[in-house]
């Protein structure tokens, strides 16, 4: 054992440690932690504010004050400075001032834009949608579009319309760029019908924000609905058509009661306090009902809203006021009784029991009718607990594959003894086959 003199710090000549050396390694006996100085960072000297701008990743001064208040940062002269760096590269763009643009009567300026494609066609085939948007209520009208092209045979249709049905003509149509608005057929219907043209800059989807903006929402609640009714994609063109249907009859803040249209004599005006609730359909006569189908490919669905009005116990207390269930119930246990599914013996004192619970389910036909009411029986598998009986699980389900995979590696004249029990409603049973350790659960389907 050698011992080796105190080792010193180089720069402050403080003592670090002491120790020996006991064969190639050094024991410390003695060390000296230095104090840690309460700043982040030591500075040996003064330094800017815009030093630290700099070394802190050029953040802003509003980050940097509380820093240099609690002395985090050393000494520091405050003084101004001007980065050049961040000048050039924090540029946001400025944001466009609101409009302040108010249409004094409807159909005065119409905005429009088009949607898509959408990655998945509707189950027509569509994959864009345009819409029209009137400026003064907020009115919108949508179409689905198999290709763009259909652009100007659509909005001669709608003109069409708003003319015949409301006695207007659109006034001032706002659009974007795309190709399709400058179609020779469109723009010369707009000169027919003196309707003014007005497009957005390129690249300024800001000044088309009425579009845009009710694309947004309509994309929100399309979205929410299939989503929450787990609708495959397809179906985004029902739902579009679904949401506009419902954004037009929601309040409106232009309005405060209703965003609809009124018929052409009780067209809302600046000059009502109060606007109507009034309906966007024009024509006031009856139309009689008709007989409506339904369609060959949906004969095989039924809608989900036919089981609302059937509940499922959740507890054997409240199934057993039920005479369904209670029959329910009594046919499970004497299937139990009929398979031998168990034995009744005494409890061993020494393991622990796993409970059973009923679990009930209504069973329907395709066409939302009852078939039949199901009761369960099933074993507390979740009380099992780790290290006690968790090793000793019970499957009562057991896949055809694994049956096939254990009768493949089991000796023939084992496989002679396989018993199949079938019982009612694919119920699994368990079959103790000359003392072998598993359990097998065959459906009735076999």
């Amino acid at each position: 054992m050698q011992l080796f003199p105190p080792h010193q710090d180089k720069q402050t000549g403080q003592l670090i440690g002491t120790g020996c050396k006991i064969g190639r390694l050094f024991e410390l006996t003695q060390l000296h932690v230095p104090r840690v100085s309460k700043n982040i960072c030591a500075a040996s000297t003064d330094s800017s504010i815009q030093l630290w701008h700099q070394r802190l990743a050029h953040s802003s001064i509003g980050k940097l004050r509380p820093l240099v208040c609690q002395g985090h940062l050393g000494s520091v002269t405050n003084e101004s400075f001007d980065c050049t760096a961040c000048q050039t590269a924090k540029q946001p763009a400025l944001s466009f001032n609101k409009s302040t643009n108010i249409s004094a009567s409807p159909f005065d300026l119409v905005h429009s834009d088009i949607w898509g494609p959408a990655p998945t066609p509707t189950m027509g085939g569509s994959r864009y949608f345009v819409l029209f948007i009137d400026d003064y209520s907020r009115f919108t009208w949508i179409y689905l579009m198999k290709n763009r092209h259909e652009l100007p045979q659509i909005y001669i249709k709608f003109a069409k319309m708003i003319q015949t049905q409301f006695s207007k003509i659109i006034k001032v149509f706002r659009r974007d760029n795309a190709m399709e608005y400058r179609d020779s057929k469109l723009l010369d219907f707009l000169g027919e019908q003196g309707t003014l043209s007005e497009f957005s800059c390129p690249y300024t989807s800001q000044q088309n924000g009425r579009a845009e903006r009710k694309h947004r929402h309509i994309l929100d609640f399309v979205r929410a609905m299939l989503i929450s009714a787990s609708c495959p994609e397809r179906a985004w063109g029902e739902a579009s058509l679904t949401a506009v249907h419902i954004i037009n009859r929601l309040p409106s803040s232009i309005f405060g009661s209703s965003s609809e249209l009124s018929s052409p004599s009780d067209v809302p005006s600046t000059s009502n306090d109060d606007v109507p609730i009034v309906d966007p359909a024009p024509s006031t006569t009856e139309i009689p009902g008709r007989v409506r189908n339904t369609p060959s490919y949906l004969r095989d669905y039924h809608c989900y809203s036919t089981m609302l009005h059937l509940h499922e116990p959740q507890s054997y207390k409240e199934a057993s006021t039920d005479p369904h269930w209670q029959q329910a119930m009594i046919e499970e246990l004497q299937a139990l009784e009929k398979t031998h599914t168990w034995d009744l013996v005494d409890p061993p004192s020494n393991k622990p029991l796993v409970g059973c619970k009923w679990v009930y389910k209504i069973k329907t036909h395709s066409d939302g009718s009852i078939e039949r009411y199901k009761a369960r029986l099933v074993a507390k598998g979740f009380t099992q607990e780790y290290g006690i009986d968790y090793e000793e699980t019970f499957a009562p389900v057991a896949r055809i594959t694994s049956v096939r995979n254990s009768c493949k590696h089991r000796p023939r004249r084992i496989r002679t003894r396989l018993i199949l029990v079938l019982i009612r409603s694919w119920r699994t049973s368990g079959a103790i086959l000359n003392q072998v350790p598993w359990t097998l659960a065959i459906p009735t389907t076999v």
